[in-house]
């Protein structure tokens, strides 16, 4: 067999395993305590070490090969090369010879050292997650490096992948939250790359040679975060063989095109948000409508971001939220409703949102609207701020359960470029949150006059309801998708 012994990436190889034998626990020094480094360099690395986790999860941070590194008109390119690179490799083997694994080698590969791949593209970054055994992590690892730095990018592979992307966005089309979801986004962010939409016309002109060229200038580490039984500085040494040496994208070129994208201009948020614009997309005959309030937020570094995280939590944020409790609990017109504050490197997002019974479609949307405005003129009670300031802290240490929970924490304020004691901070922050600061936030922020105001539902059935109760707000009329075309953003 010679796909494990291929694994000789940066100089390492491996025997195959034996999958119906569970590999023993060789003996490794115990720490009480699991201890975190961060060690700085060509290839910066966050390591949490904890022996009493039997397995490891690394976050390989492609800070270069985020969405807002997509070329204009692009929607879609990143996550698509994401998913190209998963299919297969080229490999040094034992005698120095490259060697192409295709999807069926490359998958039976990752299987035989017990270990899970994937890579997503999110906006600031694309992630690549790897979680395997202490034992087979220097094969995982050099499997996964040749995966990144030397794909094997197969032209049969990336038209069925495109295909698929296709079929997916077609059936968002006509899902009503994923439908919002995306016109939403749209809204918030105007022509910023952050905004950047997927459709079926953006996706269907990308071709395998446009994915060649962003892989070739944008897949390449900018850091790693690691969790679990590894030692930091063997780590490094693993890290270094199988990155910073042979062939691939040097990481230099790489850390400077991480910075061009940070240094990207802030969305113009109220150019974007077309002054209290409703966008009502039709989607004939839907018994429900997903309905999304949204506008601009703060960066993650803003020092007002965990106040406004609180103000959040008593708005839509928890089971016992206003949202919840009006939408859900007294009217009964959805099974949710909630809201989320969300940051991004060059800005953020509040997002209210639930699926509601397409009769109660702008009576939701008031009372979204209504809420806002509630909060925004400094209705807020003691009691409810405790009560957010408990979620939030036990949601922080939720964080630690699980490698994989810890390892994307770091690999987050890597791309943010936050300190190490961020986790400590924000609890230090929360918990000094008063009912004064709240209001304070509140009444500077939100802006629920300016929301851009989002609904996917039956034109027939929504559109009166919203003449009815929303006058003062215009509304734009989206048709579904046709073939090839984009959604009419304004």
């Amino acid at each position: 067999l010679l796909l494990l012994a291929a694994l000789a990436a940066g100089g390492v190889c491996a025997e195959p395993l034996d999958r119906k034998v569970v590999p023993p626990l060789t003996e490794e020094r115990r720490v009480e305590e699991p201890a975190t480094a961060r060690l700085p360099g060509r290839l910066p690395l966050d390591v949490t070490t904890d022996y009493e986790r039997p397995y490891v999860t690394l976050i390989i941070v492609l800070g270069a090969a985020g969405e807002a590194a997509q070329p204009l008109g692009f929607g879609g390119l990143a996550q698509l090369t994401a998913d190209w690179i998963q299919e297969g490799a080229v490999v040094r083997d034992v005698g120095g010879k490259d060697q192409k694994l295709d999807t069926r080698a490359f998958t039976r590969a990752l299987e035989d050292l017990a270990a899970s791949f994937s890579v997503k593209a999110a906006g600031d970054a694309a992630y690549a997650t790897l979680t395997t055994l202490r034992e087979t992590l220097p094969q995982a690892l050099a499997l996964v490096s040749s995966a990144i730095r030397r794909p094997a990018l197969e032209e049969a592979d990336f038209e069925r992948l495109k295909r698929q992307t296709l079929m997916g966005l077609k059936q968002e089309a006509a899902s009503p939250d994923k439908a919002a979801s995306a016109q939403a986004h749209l809204r918030a962010f105007g022509t910023h790359p952050y905004a950047s939409p997927v459709t079926p016309a953006s996706v269907g002109a990308i071709t395998a040679a446009d994915a060649r060229a962003f892989h070739a200038s944008s897949f390449g580490p900018t850091s790693i975060s690691a969790v679990g039984a590894v030692d930091a500085e063997a780590l490094k040494l693993l890290a270094d063989a199988n990155f910073l040496k042979g062939p691939g994208l040097a990481l230099g070129d790489i850390a400077a095109a991480a910075r061009r994208v940070g240094r990207l201009p802030p969305p113009n948020a109220r150019a974007a948000e077309r002054e209290g614009q409703i966008d009502l997309i039709n989607l004939p005959g839907s018994e429900q409508s997903f309905v999304m309030v949204t506008q601009a937020a703060l960066e993650r570094e803003h020092p007002d971001y965990q106040i406004l995280k609180v103000a959040n939590m008593i708005l839509g944020g928890v089971h016992e939220s206003r949202l919840e409790s009006i939408i859900r609990e007294e009217k009964g017109w959805a099974y949710y409703a909630r809201s989320a504050v969300s940051a991004l490197r060059r800005g953020g997002l509040i997002s209210l949102q639930s699926p509601v019974r397409a009769d109660k479609t702008a009576e939701a949307a008031q009372v979204m609207l209504a809420q806002l405005e509630r909060l925004r003129a400094g209705d807020v009670s003691a009691a409810e701020l405790a009560a957010a300031q408990k979620r939030l802290l036990a949601g922080i240490d939720q964080i630690f359960e699980k490698n994989e929970n810890i390892a994307a924490q770091r690999a987050g304020e890597a791309v943010l470029g936050l300190p190490a004691d961020t986790v400590e901070r924000a609890r230090a922050e929360i918990a000094a949150v008063t009912v004064a600061d709240v209001r304070r936030a509140a009444g500077l922020y939100l802006r629920p006059e300016a929301c851009a105001v989002v609904i996917a539902g039956d034109k027939q059935v929504v559109l009166p309801q919203l003449k009815a109760l929303l006058p003062e707000r215009p509304v734009n009329v989206i048709e579904p998708l046709e073939a090839g075309k984009t959604p009419n953003a304004g």
